[in-house]
């Protein structure tokens, strides 16, 4: 349907202008005392504007292709010479077929051959071929800006509703009922013994953990460091709940702290290695944490020794919300540039690694005084 509506379009425009070209020219020889029948030129008008029709398509592609760029210029230039001294031939050529063939001059007849009529015209045709050539690279340049700002537009809509997934799938997984019982009652537990600054250490940390994730809502991403300290208020809950049971290792590289990464993407991972590897076992487990710089990458791994993926595990269908979730924000973000994978690790427990660009922010000019 598409290139249906494409090819009427065509037509429709190239009618248009041959209708203008074949009435300009009348009016331009009757103004001469020239009396030419009307009607036969403007045929001859809409049949040299047809013989545009079957180089649009290709013209339009081939400026897509070669673009007016600083980066392309060198290249462009040099092929856009070309296709244009071959379509100055070619339209000379075609014009001048349909002028022997429809004779709109008559009562003045044109006389000669196509080789004596296209000489003559030659020099006259390359100001309006070139004023044609250059309205083709118009608009294909804002045909292509145009496709680009509205992908441009749909990536960011696409990324803005994956975030909102995130932060609403954070704060679901926060607020999960079992969740928010064990801490509200380790609390109360903290209250009777009279530990008051261990129970207000407990409260000041949840609501640090709420608050970033609603402060944070508008940020794509953010750096390793900043996405590092949320999981560790994640953390520290986990641990005032599990005492005896959790130890977090973390092996962050001091040099990819500043790397950027999708805002709140290990603290989900993190939810999951404790809730289905480390809290299903009764013996004390051990949460590792660790980040490197690989050829440009950035490898982020994070470990367990928990009860393992286990013999039915399938990605297709035994991964819940949160991996899913976090695979498609990547490919939003990095297209194919990025990994990730789980792994059985061979001391028990699971291993899950990411691999992204490695990429730090742009700090923006200070505005002078």
């Amino acid at each position: 349907m598409k290139t249906k509506t494409n090819w009427l379009a065509i037509l429709g425009v190239w009618s248009l202008f041959g209708a203008w070209f074949g009435n300009q020219t009348f009016i331009d020889m009757h103004s001469r005392g020239m009396h030419h029948s009307y009607v036969r030129m403007l045929i001859w008008g809409w049949l040299v504007g047809m013989t545009w029709v079957p180089i649009t398509l290709p013209l339009l592609a081939m400026a897509k292709k070669f673009p007016f760029e600083r980066s392309a210029l060198l290249r462009s230039i040099p092929i856009h010479l070309v296709v244009y001294a071959i379509l100055a031939m070619y339209t000379n050529a075609a014009k001048q077929l349909v002028t022997l063939w429809m004779h709109p001059y008559d009562p003045l007849i044109v006389t000669g051959s196509l080789r004596s009529l296209y000489a003559s015209s030659f020099l006259g045709n390359l100001a309006t071929t070139l004023a044609i050539y250059v309205a083709f690279v118009g608009v294909a340049h804002a045909l292509e800006y145009r496709r680009t700002a509205r992908e441009q537009e749909l990536h960011a809509a696409q990324l803005q509703a994956l975030l909102s997934q995130a932060q609403v799938l954070s704060l679901k997984m926060q607020l999960h009922p079992h969740f928010l019982f064990n801490t509200l009652n380790g609390i109360v537990a903290l209250v009777r013994e009279r530990e008051n600054d261990s129970a207000v250490q407990m409260l000041v940390g949840l609501s640090n953990m709420l608050r970033y994730a609603l402060e944070s809502s508008g940020q794509q991403e953010v750096p390793l460091s900043e996405d590092v300290e949320f999981l560790n208020l994640y953390l520290d809950l986990e641990k005032m709940r599990f005492p005896d049971r959790l130890t977090v290792e973390m092996q962050i590289d001091p040099s990819t702290r500043v790397a950027m990464v999708p805002n709140l993407l290990l603290q989900p991972i993190a939810e999951n290695a404790i809730r289905h590897g480390i809290s299903q076992t009764i013996a004390p487990g051990k949460l590792t944490i660790r980040s490197a710089r690989s050829e440009g990458k950035l490898v982020l791994t994070i470990e367990d020794d928990g009860v393992g993926l286990g013999s039915e595990y399938d990605e297709t269908t035994s991964e819940g919300i949160g991996l899913k979730n976090t695979r498609s924000r990547l490919a939003q973000l990095y297209g194919e540039n990025w990994s990730l994978t789980l792994k059985e690790r061979v001391t028990g427990g699971v291993a899950v690694q990411i691999s992204l660009p490695f990429s730090v922010a742009v700090a923006e000019p200070a505005l002078s005084s």
